[in-house]
């Protein structure tokens, strides 16, 4: 685990390698040792074995007044049912004091898997410097510039938008003088009483009863009582 304090400025990442701190946490040197994280908190803060108190690593360095912080700080951890319990954030340092208190293979094998650990943390960390060295560093008066441009983009867009909205604008006008063209002729109550169809007498609704015509076969006497009446 590593920690970097970085910094804004202007939407632009600038990395300051102020302080780099590598760390590896109890739970995981638990894991690299296959044993229990209760066997590597008693390595730390020491037991009492049948009323009588063995030290652990933090007694002996509290006690010589070696700053405990340069090793080991106390932090916290959720288990898998959300219970928070105690745990310690090692440093390379107190990686080393944990392999030794460990003899024998178990010893071995957290040597070998906290310095690859700690290596690749190492070597994620030069990867991100070099990144951050690569990145263009603007100077304020760039980034004011750079900002200009962009709103004066931005201002181009909205008046493009603009436009179209006036041509539309524009075409709705149009179609809206061709309707009212359309609707501007309505006939007068004059013309309306022309148009409206006469009304037969009973004798023309009631003709062709009179003259027993039934269907289209009658027709030559339907024509036969027009040319009479005509």
């Amino acid at each position: 685990m590593e920690r970097l304090l970085s910094r804004t400025n202007f939407g632009k990442e600038f990395f300051i390698m102020q302080k780099i701190e590598q760390i590896i946490t109890t739970i995981e040197i638990a894991e690299m040792m296959e044993t229990s994280h209760r066997n590597i908190l008693r390595k730390l803060e020491g037991q009492n074995v049948k009323g009588k108190r063995i030290k652990g690593i933090i007694d002996v360095l509290t006690e010589a007044n070696l700053g405990v912080s340069d090793f080991f700080t106390e932090s916290t951890y959720e288990d898998a049912s959300g219970k928070t319990n105690k745990c310690y954030n090692c440093t390379r340092k107190g990686c080393e004091f944990l392999a030794h208190k460990f003899q024998g293979e178990k010893g071995i094998r957290f040597t070998a898997a906290y310095i690859n650990k700690f290596h690749d943390m190492e070597q994620a960390i030069t990867e991100l410097a070099v990144e951050s060295e690569q990145k263009p560093q603007l100077t304020n008066g760039e980034i004011v510039d750079w900002k200009l441009n962009d709103l004066h983009k931005r201002v181009k867009e909205l008046e493009k938008d603009s436009v179209t909205v006036n041509l539309k604008l524009s075409d709705l006008h149009k179609r809206l003088k061709v309707l009212e063209a359309k609707v501007a002729y309505r006939p007068t109550v004059q013309m309306l009483t022309r148009l409206t169809p006469r009304k037969n007498t009973w004798y023309e609704k009631n003709r062709n009863r009179i003259w027993g015509i039934r269907n289209n076969r009658d027709m030559e006497l339907k024509e036969l009582y027009h040319i009479i009446l005509e």
